[in-house]
């Protein structure tokens, strides 16, 4: 049912195209051949009041251009990496060191544990 509606619908539509080109035929023999404007012509016209003249572009250029201002921010990036990592030192040489040679936690854990097993015997 399908297929035999879409083979309609195609007839329909490729016999409105062939009339409608039927119609116009005589309408375009009786125009003049050259007052039709070239068709790059025409486009040329549009792009120029569209976009810029691109004649004096230079790829090299543009991209010296492009590299330069990529490295001027990975250097401000790195100068900034540089002071956080200055003042993360400056503050570890500041903090006191801990002393862990008179640390008596394992001194008294050991003697919980030995108090313990002989607890247990």
């Amino acid at each position: 049912m399908l297929v035999l509606l879409s083979k309609i619908m195609l007839g329909v539509s490729l016999t409105g195209i062939v009339l409608i080109v039927l119609n116009k035929i005589p309408v375009l023999a009786e125009l003049p051949e050259s007052s039709a404007p070239v068709l790059g012509a025409v486009v040329r016209r549009k792009t120029r009041r569209i976009a810029p003249d691109f004649s004096g572009f230079s790829f090299e250029k543009f991209l010296h251009k492009t590299l330069s201002k990529s490295k001027v921010v990975i250097l401000k990036a790195e100068h900034k990496i540089d002071n956080q990592l200055r003042k993360l030192r400056r503050r570890k040489k500041s903090k006191p060191k801990k002393d862990f040679s008179n640390d008596e936690y394992w001194d008294e854990l050991k003697e919980e544990v030995d108090d313990n097993s002989s607890e247990q015997k």
